[in-house]
């Protein structure tokens, strides 16, 4: 009898195997086909430093300018008020975009600014991360009775809404004010639209920019595919469920394949590994177009694939990839399902005990920023049901299940410190 089961489950097993493969196959093997036969273009060459470097000698030469002028500044006074146009140029730029796509069915989503992260939920949530420190980062999300917006005015928002405060201050210039002031605010001017035109380059960046966006969000299909990227991103942030689409064709798209990452994690969470090997795959296949974060992000979900199913040689040579890829990708945090995956790997990979530790203390740290959400806890639950193979390999190590009491007992008393 219990043969017939095992046989039983086998064959469903097998069959589950067969649908997945029936659906993906065709398409992945398509991807793969067309991957391997065309080169990368223009557009997908990641040009960072090339336009940081145009930008810096557009302010170089704008500085020179003001300084041979009869302006009457310092040198330090100069290089003061480029800093300050800038970052006036950042806030004008950002606040169009706020402002537009909130009009055109968007709402603010996160903020980052020197290490101090604004998440925008149901209560805004504030909260310090060093590893934000040298970022700058605005994050927009569909309203919940939004669907599918158009993010066209969103993108050109920020273009606006700067050209119409360059006009205000332009004709403020001409009223007695004095041929002096009048030629530091034109100058003014000139160093704060330094940031339109970055977003207006359509380049690859690390982060795409705004223009880079509008390009590739023109049809209906990578509208959809952008939009349900926006609302992933945000879950994540907030550590909830993902809301994955699946769409009828990744093929010439800049942003469908941005959609496959949450299908990964919902098939691991289904604990349908063959399936989300296919879906990491047909990622794999658009890694020239895929942010940074989410190259780094589906290395490990394919890692974590593999010590699932016991094939932790294969992930030898992951690890020190994805080590390297962490590094120096744009915009990396790890997620909760990463976090999840460093443990298995230190301790199964690596074979490091410190490491282990050090990558639980990072998990459960995660889990107090998302207040322990309902994401936090089924992590945990997968984490802790790993435990025990874990000691089988290292009988020394004797881990218990990782617990968020401590954590939590310890945020009970800073806050009764506090109110206190």
């Amino acid at each position: 009898m219990e043969n017939k089961d095992n046989k039983n489950i086998n064959n469903e097993t097998e069959t589950n195997t067969s649908k997945v493969e029936k659906m993906l196959d065709a398409q992945s093997a398509q991807i793969r086909a067309n991957s391997s036969s065309k080169k990368r273009k223009f557009f997908d060459v990641d040009l960072s430093l090339v336009a940081l470097l145009i930008l810096a000698l557009g302010a170089f030469g704008l500085a020179y300018a003001m300084q041979q002028s009869s302006v009457g500044l310092q040198a330090m006074e100069i290089i003061g008020l480029v800093i300050l146009d800038i970052v006036l140029g950042i806030i004008v730029y950002n606040a169009g975009k706020i402002l537009f796509g909130y009009l055109t069915g968007y709402r603010l989503s996160f903020i980052s600014f020197l290490g101090i992260c604004i998440y925008f939920k149901e209560k805004v949530k504030v909260t310090y991360d060093i590893s934000y420190f040298f970022e700058l980062r605005l994050s927009m999300v569909p309203r919940r009775n939004q669907d599918n917006p158009n993010p066209l005015l969103m993108f050109l928002g920020g273009i606006i809404f700067f050209a119409i405060c360059a006009a205000v201050v332009i004709g403020i210039s001409f009223m007695s004010i004095g041929k002096s002031m009048q030629s530091i605010l034109f100058y003014s001017i000139g160093f704060a639209s330094l940031i339109p035109i970055y977003e207006l380059l359509p380049l690859k960046y690390g982060n795409r920019n705004d223009m880079f966006l509008l390009i590739f969000t023109s049809h209906d299909n990578d509208k959809l595919a952008y939009n349900n990227y926006l609302v992933n991103r945000h879950l994540d942030r907030i550590g909830e469920n993902y809301q994955p689409i699946q769409l009828d064709s990744y093929d010439n798209s800049r942003v469908a394949s941005w959609t496959i990452l949450p299908n990964v994690q919902n098939k691991i969470l289904e604990k349908d590994y063959p399936a989300a090997l296919k879906l990491i795959e047909l990622a794999e296949a658009h890694d020239y177009v895929l942010p940074d974060y989410q190259t780094v992000e589906t290395g490990y979900a394919k890692a974590f694939c593999y010590i699932a199913q016991k094939r932790t040689n294969e992930c030898d040579d992951l690890a020190q990839i994805l080590n390297k890829k962490a590094k120096n990708a744009e915009d990396f945090h790890p997620s909760l399902a990463t976090l999840r995956t460093m443990i298995l790997m230190t301790a199964t990979v690596e074979n490091s005990l410190e490491a282990t530790k050090d990558a639980i203390q990072g998990f459960v740290k995660k889990c107090d920023q998302l207040d322990y959400s309902p994401m936090c806890k089924v992590n945990l639950d997968i984490v802790n049901s790993f435990i025990p193979s874990i000691n089988s390999k290292h009988p020394d190590w004797k881990l218990q299940p990782v617990s968020f009491s401590e954590a939590k007992a310890k945020r009970e008393e800073k806050s009764s410190d506090d109110e206190y």
